[in-house]
């Protein structure tokens, strides 16, 4: 995909030497990450660590946490299941599938481009089709895309990015919040952080349908990985909750012994072998697309599960 050196605003657009056909050792792509600005280049922050350094079935596992945790506020759980017609209930793979090619396109485009303006307001007209979805309740979502990575980190015992690289992330997914036209967003971090906790003090409880939709999410999961492993797997998504999260959900906490294998596990994906060769044009698009590497917007998303390939 060919984009102009510059946006009409003086950004640059996503620099295409970060999506080249090589590979890198992930010891060099680590070394990059931390010399790109997280303000002005969000767009390649965020490929690099999601998409590069994040193995697909991992990105799975930390998007399916975050959303689920979104299920814990009924009125987005209401929204979501619609009464077992929702997609994540009746379709969850593909939900899963189409949300991260939405975001691979978002980063290969870059949100402030016309392309990724596009796929904001793809975005957005689904939601307007689904109806009823409040901008307090979209910029809590937000909020656990930017903070998703943070959240498990703390959960797992050990962040899988640094300081500067979760900055970076953040400043990503602002952009998207403000290509996507949400009103009152949080300008900082910190900012953020504060609004995200007092959401969930408000409007966190437990419900059938917060229940409903976190199992949709937990049954798209597992649909990634070996049959044999699917246990394991159910056992690692509710290790990774926090208490609120898990008690709002539904859920029984996972045994002690269980926390420290899986935060374990987690510490050994972590220390990979930083001379191990990666492809700088991973991308989600590629690796979750229904439809094709460079997917018809209109053929992925809500009510389109019947054209999948």
């Amino acid at each position: 995909m060919e984009h102009p050196t510059r946006s009409p605003r003086g950004h640059r657009w996503p620099r295409q030497e970060y999506w080249a056909p090589r590979r890198l050792p992930i010891r060099d792509v680590r070394r990059r990450l931390e010399e790109l600005d997280p303000a002005s280049q969000d767009v390649e922050v965020a490929h690099l660590a999601l998409e590069v350094l994040t193995p697909p079935r991992i990105a799975v596992f930390a998007y399916a946490i975050g959303a689920a945790r979104t299920n814990a506020s009924p009125r987005i759980a209401e929204r979501q299941v619609r009464e077992g017609r929702g997609d994540q209930i009746a379709h969850p793979r593909e939900r899963i599938a189409d949300t991260l090619t939405f975001f691979g396109e978002l980063m290969r485009c870059g949100h402030r481009s016309a392309e990724g303006r596009a796929v904001c307001d793809r975005i957005n007209g689904i939601h307007r089709e689904v109806g009823r979805i409040r901008n307090e309740d979209q910029i809590f979502v937000l909020s656990q895309l930017a903070f998703g990575p943070e959240i498990i980190g703390r959960a797992m015992g050990r962040q899988p990015f640094s300081h500067h690289v979760l900055d970076g992330l953040f400043h990503f997914w602002l952009g998207v919040g403000r290509a996507m036209k949400l009103k009152d967003l949080p300008e900082t971090r910190p900012e953020l952080a504060a609004w995200a906790l007092d959401y969930e003090r408000r409007c966190f409880e437990p419900s059938a349908d917060g229940q409903m939709g976190a199992e949709g999410y937990r049954r798209g999961l597992e649909t990634w990985f070996p049959r044999p492993a699917r246990r394991l797997v159910r056992r690692v998504f509710v290790a990774a909750m926090d208490e609120p999260m898990r008690e709002c959900l539904g859920y029984q906490a996972v045994s002690p012994a269980a926390v420290a294998a899986w935060r374990l596990l987690w510490r050994a994906t972590l220390a990979t072998t930083p001379g191990r060769l990666v492809r700088l044009d991973s991308t989600w698009t590629n690796a979750f697309s229904r439809v094709g590497p460079d997917p018809d917007l209109r053929s992925i998303g809500f009510g389109t599960t019947n054209t999948r390939t």
